[in-house]
């Protein structure tokens, strides 16, 4: 579930905003679509909706500097209270192009743990086991 391209972004001009889509009910949900509505989309672990709908808030805190210089396996920047944290996946505003899991938000240095927004949220997962 994701929005469309703007008219400025697809002539190339505009701002960062922009990457924001408009909302398009081309996939069949104008603003949110109700969990697991795309199976298609699943992971290789049975995984679903992990991009798109709302953007995820991470625990890892934000750096300019990405993972460099952290672990290449699970790798955490431990935040502190204050920490603007990432956001990956997309939402229903991102973009098809910009929805993407492994795409940290170009917005991230301004989500602090205070913050709300209507495209931003966490997933729950559980073990089936």
């Amino acid at each position: 579930n994701h929005g469309r391209l703007t008219a400025a972004m697809m002539r190339g001009r505009g701002n960062v905003h922009d990457v924001l889509g408009d909302p398009d009910d081309a996939d069949g949900a104008l603003l949110l679509a109700p969990p697991g509505n795309y199976p298609w989309g699943a992971g290789p672990f049975g995984t679903l909706d992990q991009a798109g709908n709302v953007a995820e808030w991470v625990y890892d805190a934000w750096s300019d500097t990405g993972y460099e210089r952290l672990s290449g396996t699970n790798p955490v920047r431990e935040p502190t209270l204050f920490d603007p944290r990432v956001v990956r996946g997309g939402s229903w505003r991102t973009t098809q192009e910009t929805a993407r899991v492994d795409a940290r938000d170009v917005f991230n240095d301004e989500y602090l743990p205070d913050m709300r927004s209507p495209y931003v949220g966490f997933r729950c997962a559980w073990d089936r086991r």
